[in-house]
């Protein structure tokens, strides 16, 4: 039986090997919708790409929604599936939604194309707008020789950058993204062998790495007596319990003196 990571490792090798990641970022767990969603997979390049999976253990009950909302917020968006999901989401999803079969072979996990999908650019500029942090609304538009400045409310800008073009915004989006994940997903490359491992997934995290996340959370460094102290979170059974969790959730916490 295959699992998520398994799975997208094998995505991952696919899109290094259609050349999908040139000029581009891969995102790992991209949240949206004010952190309603997290998509499991990303891809920034000309547009944007995002990939649901769905393992041998999961379930397709939180799909409907899921789909819902990728539809609104990406150009094109993949559900990759094992085979006795296949024809289910075929059957519940629009036809522009394009599906990914994963096999487990003994060469490893192979994809196969079961229905081809379809582009469909996103050129809502409120959605355009949530991809991107007030700063970056600030220079979007400075670049377009709009007076703007932090101490403007996100509504102010927002109304300000109505203006400009649903293309000038979606490119705008697209370069503060690549600008944003290139970090993790350099990082993730450097470290990556001519096959992607489940453990690599880890180096795709938006904070660097987890000594690190730990110094900028709780300020703690390696001269600090109270590095003992502190506690490492188990981010995967809180975002279970209370649903996805914001980018800047902390990987560790002090303990109690």
């Amino acid at each position: 039986m295959l699992n998520e990571s398994d799975i997208k490792a094998a995505v991952i090798d696919k899109l290094f090997a259609s050349a999908a990641l040139s000029d581009a970022v891969l995102i790992n767990e991209m949240v949206i919708a004010n952190w309603s969603r997290r998509a499991d997979l990303v891809v920034a390049n000309g547009k944007l790409h995002a990939f649901e999976i769905k393992s041998d253990f999961d379930s397709l009950r939180r799909l409907h929604g899921q789909i819902e909302t990728y539809l609104t917020r990406f150009d094109k968006v993949t559900v990759v599936c094992t085979p006795k999901f296949a024809h289910l989401v075929k059957e519940s999803t629009e036809a522009r939604v394009e599906i990914w079969c994963a096999a487990s072979t003994a060469d490893g996990v192979k994809l196969s194309v079961y229905r081809r999908g379809q582009t469909t650019p996103v050129s809502n500029k409120r959605i355009l707008y949530g991809y991107l942090h007030k700063p970056e609304l600030v220079e979007l538009l400075k670049n377009a020789g709009c007076a703007a400045n932090t101490e403007m409310t996100r509504t102010q800008l927002e109304f300000a950058a109505d203006a400009l073009s649903s293309r000038r915004i979606k490119e705008f989006v697209l370069e503060a993204l690549k600008k944003r994940y290139r970090e993790p997903f350099e990082r993730f490359c450097d470290s990556r062998m001519s096959q992607t491992q489940p453990s690599d997934l880890v180096n795709l995290r938006k904070f660097r790495l987890q000594t690190q996340a730990q110094e900028s959370v709780t300020g703690l460094n390696d001269g600090d007596t109270d590095v003992q102290n502190a506690k490492a979170l188990d981010l995967k059974a809180i975002s279970k319990k209370f649903g996805p969790l914001p980018p800047e959730m902390p990987s560790f916490v002090r303990r109690r003196a």
